[in-house]
């Protein structure tokens, strides 16, 4: 156990900055970077897997794998005014975590999910079939493009993203939330988390991992066109002590121009 711990480590502090390194050299963007590394940290991983170890919710944020914790998303979109006529767009889908609950929430061909991995695209496909909610027609697609280019003009009402943004360059953040602003209906919400830096400047633990300053998201936001607030009943269910010390929920709402 110790020596495959150390290996784990060594990977993860030299082994993925090289490979970073070799997609910048031959060209590669973040997001095919983040595809790859998606896609192995996956290539063995399976539903069954994900429910038998974690068969229920504990009481406290446990990361990605906490299949149960979807349902308290779509509760908390619920609260926000989500309904069943909304279309939905689960940018960074996963797996389905959210997106199954979402599916059957919301009336028939109203969800839509994306993500860069294939494999969690596909697991996401098996929990479908699973759920039997094939008649509801959840749409899991796989795509790279930061521009959004294959979705209309204010065509979506609810675009919620959970664990992307704490994963990503600013860059491909300013892409995602420019293309979202295009796409979200005038009275449309954006819901995402970040990762809040512990000081003011960016810090980043680890070659995927970005924690950025309050004030300069707060700016960001305010310069590409939007309204924002920090929702501070996000996990609202659970302890303070079991909630993530530096995620940070906001809903977006775009400024309207006279």
């Amino acid at each position: 156990m110790g020596i495959m711990k150390s290996m784990r480590s060594i990977f993860w502090n030299y082994g993925l900055p090289f490979v970073r390194w070799l997609f910048r050299l031959t060209g590669q963007d973040w997001n095919a970077f983040y595809t790859w590394l998606l896609n192995r940290l996956e290539r063995d991983n399976s539903l069954e897997q994900i429910f038998e170890k974690y068969p229920s919710n504990s009481g406290k944020e446990r990361g990605l794998y906490d299949w149960s914790r979807g349902e308290y998303h779509v509760e908390f979109l619920q609260r926000l005014g989500l309904k069943p006529h909304h279309k939905v767009f689960d940018f960074g889908c996963g797996y389905g975590r959210t997106g199954i609950p979402l599916a059957k929430y919301l009336d028939a061909g109203n969800y839509i999910g994306v993500d860069l991995s294939e494999r969690r695209i596909e697991m996401a496909e098996e929990w479908v079939k699973k759920e039997g909610i094939g008649q509801k027609n959840p749409v899991f697609l796989t795509k790279s493009d930061n521009k959004l280019s294959w979705l209309d003009d204010k065509s979506i009402d609810v675009i919620f993203t959970y664990s992307v943004f704490t994963h990503m360059p600013k860059d491909d953040m300013i892409e995602i939330l420019l293309a979202s602003r295009r796409v979200l209906k005038d009275d449309g919400m954006f819901i995402f988390n970040y990762s809040k830096s512990y000081s003011d400047v960016l810090e980043q633990p680890s070659i995927k991992d970005f924690r950025y300053p309050a004030q300069e998201i707060y700016d960001m936001l305010d310069t590409l066109g939007y309204d924002y607030e920090e929702r501070t009943d996000w996990d609202d269910d659970l302890e303070d002590g079991k909630k993530s010390p530096v995620s940070k929920v906001l809903k977006l709402t775009k400024k309207q121009t006279a």
